[in-house]
């Protein structure tokens, strides 16, 4: 059986180096720059959506209303926050996975990490609030994206630290 170590060492080689383009993959630097990229889009998703929006509280309304369907530019909030800031968590993922060293926790905090951005995209984009409140598959999408964001940081932060740069 394969150890973590190995599974990643297979992966790299097959495709890319940490050093940029191979096979042609993006640069570790482009993809990492999405990490940067994510909460700006979130951020100027919210920002417009709250603006069209007045009756929307920051403080005491949820996200997952300004993704409802039955109300006035939701899809602006789905399409250029929600889905957009899970595409670009998976690709950050890559970046994370190309600069720390091979161990277990890594290779399950980056399978975590990649999954906290799917869950996103199905939260907001596959299965969007529609009506009142939101359905059984939106809250469940949400709570595993939460899920596997807090314990991919968990996760990580051994590997991360191991680096010597954090």
């Amino acid at each position: 059986a394969f150890r973590a170590d190995q599974w990643t060492y297979v992966a790299r080689k097959s495709c890319v180096s940490a050093r940029g383009r191979e096979n042609g993959m993006p640069s570790t630097r482009f993809l990492a720059l999405s990490g940067i990229l994510a909460p700006l889009f979130y951020l100027i998703a919210t920002g417009l959506t709250v603006w069209f929006r007045p009756e929307y509280s920051l403080v005491s309304d949820s996200v997952s209303q300004l993704a409802n369907l039955d109300e006035p530019f939701a899809i602006l909030f789905i399409l250029v926050g929600a889905v957009p800031v899970g595409l670009l968590a998976v690709l950050f993922t890559y970046a994370v996975w190309t600069v720390l060293p091979d161990s277990t926790a890594m290779l399950a905090g980056i399978v975590l990490l990649a999954h906290e951005g799917f869950g996103i995209i199905f939260a907001f984009g596959v299965f969007p609030r529609s009506g009142p409140s939101p359905g059984i598959m939106h809250i469940g999408a949400g709570i595993y994206a939460i899920a596997c964001g807090v314990a991919a940081r968990l996760l990580l932060a051994r590997p991360l630290q191991q680096l010597g740069r954090f």
